[in-house]
């Protein structure tokens, strides 16, 4: 049951079902004609319990993947995964175009304004994971200190405060999902569970092409410009299906403080001239390519900048860039992967073991809007839990090369054995 406190129960009780009646008006009010996809909107699960409680449907995700190579197992032995727990799911009633993207995201729930940004230009279906964890029942946050402590309704409250407020004002139409789990010390609950929230954000999705990108980097519409047409999506897919993975070119600003943040928006707004002038002018730079080049020198961006055609490129191990991949042939997620580090690269370099062919997008990018370091990244090293994940990183690659790696996961059940 939520850990709800005796005298604000039935304030936060009524401000749940004030919130759930809010989100049913904001449906009927956008309800229109329109092309859909077969889609239904999923129950809602308020409240927390022990069980596997996945509102996602198993024949839909198997269909999608029929043909692809979605293996996954179980933890083993001493293999440890988060074991995160569904609080409440959102659905967004906004028609849906049969082509579309799905932006496949996950954060933490003090995160918001980073999905707020994305919703505000992503126009396609935006899935999104919110991690909450809890200490003894207890909401623990590093950062925000409104949250830290709180009963986990604070928590539902505002993440269905955001979900109307975005539906609203017609800022996206978002797939949004809270879960949580529970820990005995705030250290514990400091390693952030990207994989497993990526996993989860996975299965919220219901188109066949998925962008798959952290909350703090925000997409420029022109990549959706280059598919909104029957004849535009179908060539998509027909690269996806190759199998391949189209890939974003990642800029970072080389201020971190309010300026970067106003161009990062102000870049993915003007489109590639815009970025690519900035990128000339220093004011925009390659992702992180001052301290790790490997993650994202690949992409080549002085080609890029000159260029209006797909290119072709060979991976390299260390590369992580930000893809655009089909459903049915996107690796799930190593949920072992929990802290800061090795998470992502996990899974690209299981997509690039499938042979899966790598193509740069000529004209859209994503840009990373500057914030403080997560907590994560300190505890991850701290408790030397990096360590572990860089072995762990090594023995994934080993299996890899010796074809027998399969990701760990909390659902085996949905996977191709």
């Amino acid at each position: 049951m939520l850990p709800l406190g005796s005298r604000r129960r039935h304030g936060s009780t009524a401000s749940l079902l004030v919130g759930m009646a809010l989100s049913l008006l904001v449906c009927l009010a956008l309800s229109t004609h329109s092309r859909l996809l077969d889609y239904t909107v999923a129950r809602i699960n308020v409240k927390v319990t022990s069980s596997e409680q996945y509102f996602y449907h198993k024949q839909d995700w198997q269909q999608w993947s029929e043909g692809g190579t979605q293996k996954c197992r179980a933890p083993v032995a001493d293999e440890v995964i988060p074991h995160l727990l569904s609080v409440r799911q959102w659905h967004s009633c906004k028609p849906r175009q049969l082509e579309s993207a799905t932006l496949v995201t996950q954060l933490s729930l003090e995160r918001l304004e980073m999905l707020e940004n994305q919703c505000r230009i992503w126009p396609d279906p935006i899935a999104a994971v919110v991690y909450v964890p809890t200490v003894q029942g207890r909401a623990a946050s590093a950062e925000d200190a409104s949250l830290n402590g709180s009963v986990l309704a604070e928590a539902v409250g505002r993440a269905t405060a955001f979900f109307n407020r975005m539906q609203l004002q017609g800022a996206c139409t978002l797939d949004l999902e809270l879960v949580t789990q529970n820990f005995k010390s705030e250290e514990e609950a400091g390693l952030y569970p990207f994989n497993a929230a990526r996993n989860r954000a996975l299965l919220l999705a219901q188109t066949e092409a998925l962008l798959l990108l952290d909350a703090d980097f925000v997409p420029s519409p022109t990549i959706v410009a280059s598919y909104k047409s029957p004849q535009g999506y179908a060539e998509l897919l027909r690269r996806l299906n190759r199998p391949g993975a189209v890939i974003l070119p990642a800029f970072e600003t080389a201020d971190n403080g309010t300026e970067g943040q106003q161009l990062a928006l102000a870049a993915v707004h003007g489109g590639k001239a815009f970025a690519a002038e900035a990128y000339q002018q220093h004011n925009l730079l390659g992702f992180h390519m001052a301290h790790y080049a490997g993650g994202h020198g690949p992409t080549n961006y002085t080609r890029w900048v000159a260029t209006s055609k797909y290119y072709w490129i060979r991976y390299q191990s260390g590369y992580e860039p930000y893809v655009i991949v089909s459903r049915r042939f996107c690796p799930w997620y190593d949920e072992r992967f929990r802290g800061y580090g090795y998470d992502k690269i996990q899974q690209l370099e299981h997509l690039a073991s499938e042979h899966v062919n790598f193509f740069v997008h000529p004209h859209g990018f994503v840009v990373h809007v500057p914030h403080e370091k997560a907590p994560t990244f300190g505890i991850t090293h701290r408790t030397g839990h990096w360590d572990r994940l860089y072995k762990m990183f090594k023995d994934v690659q080993s299996q890899l090369r010796r074809h027998r790696f399969v990701p760990v996961t909390s659902f085996p059940q949905l996977c191709q054995q």
